[in-house]
């Protein structure tokens, strides 16, 4: 009996760990640049440029801007680096078709035990 115990403890902690580090690729080292040129391709559209939206942007912008301080009451510690549960980052992608300029709001919505979600939406 005490070897069971031991050993769904094990596999709990084995299935926490990988999941952080997951979650960790995907917000902090992988940039979704080949989704997003499917995405480009997908409209016949070329890519020219991946940026952060100014302040222009953010007052257009079918999303809320992120504060500048993240502060949350829920907010857990694995393996000495601080986790929240949800997290959304934003990018502009400008893709062009002849002359034509078109931008979209990009959306990276990674949360725990999900696959990242990705969302695009055209700029007006």
């Amino acid at each position: 009996m005490k070897y069971i115990l031991i050993g769904i403890l094990s596999v709990s902690a084995f299935v926490i760990i990988f999941n952080h580090m997951k979650i960790l690729y995907f917000r902090k080292l992988k940039s979704f640049r080949q989704e997003t040129l499917e995405f480009l391709k997908s409209n016949h559209l070329e890519f020219v440029e991946e940026r952060r939206p100014n302040n222009k942007e953010w007052e257009k912008s079918p999303y809320q801007k992120p504060p500048a301080i993240k502060g949350s009451l829920f907010t857990s510690q694995i393996n000495g680096s601080p986790v929240t549960w949800t997290e959304s980052s934003h990018k502009i992608i400008v893709g062009k078709r002849n002359n034509d300029e078109k931008k979209y709001w990009r959306e990276i919505k990674t949360t725990y035990f999900k696959k990242p979600e990705l969302k695009f939406i055209k700029m007006k």
